[in-house]
């Protein structure tokens, strides 16, 4: 298959615990690129450099232990490609943080995010599957469907819109 875009996102995240809430600082870059193969098949399409330097703060609080409430905002004090500064995301989760068992547990998440540079338009994303959860380690498998509807996350073509749909595993140490 050939190559449309791929971003690269690095970054630093300095985050906080105490009880029943959360904080997060962070810096981060981002680039986006087009792919060679996609810019051959469409020889009118006009590259941009996306990029973007940010910093974000954000929050969360857990009403519950099993439900996490969260919310960041992000300011880029360097962008390029039609990037602006501002951007918003908030969400919540259900992760039940006892051991789970040979039957495991259910798990879901909804997440938004806003984006200034497409009128404060973004996406929304949510995931919902089933979890084991280790009891000496904390270890955390899951299974589990993701939908997202909205702007695309492949910033070289940063005004486009799409929907999919996706099956994945995942692994927290």
């Amino acid at each position: 298959m050939d190559l449309d875009a791929t971003d690269f996102r690095v970054g630093v995240p300095l985050t906080w615990r105490r009880g029943a809430y959360q904080a997060k600082f962070a810096y981060y870059h981002t680039s986006a690129h087009a792919g060679d193969e996609y810019i051959e098949r469409n020889p009118g399409f006009q590259r941009i450099n996306y990029v973007r330097d940010a910093f974000v703060l954000g929050g969360g609080y857990f009403p519950d232990p099993d439900l996490r409430l969260y919310a960041e905002i992000g300011y880029a004090f360097n962008t390029d490609g039609g990037a602006q500064p501002w951007e918003l995301q908030f969400g919540v989760e259900f992760s039940p943080v006892e051991h789970s068992g040979f039957y495991g547990a259910p798990f879901w998440a909804i997440n938004g995010y806003l984006r200034e540079e497409v009128n404060w338009g973004g996406n929304v994303n949510m995931m919902v599957g089933w979890q084991w959860r280790g009891d000496r380690n904390n270890h955390l498998f899951r299974i589990g469907l993701q939908y997202l509807d909205g702007k695309t996350m492949q910033y070289a073509f940063f005004n486009n819109s799409e929907q999919f749909v996706g099956f994945g595993t995942w692994y927290d140490f």
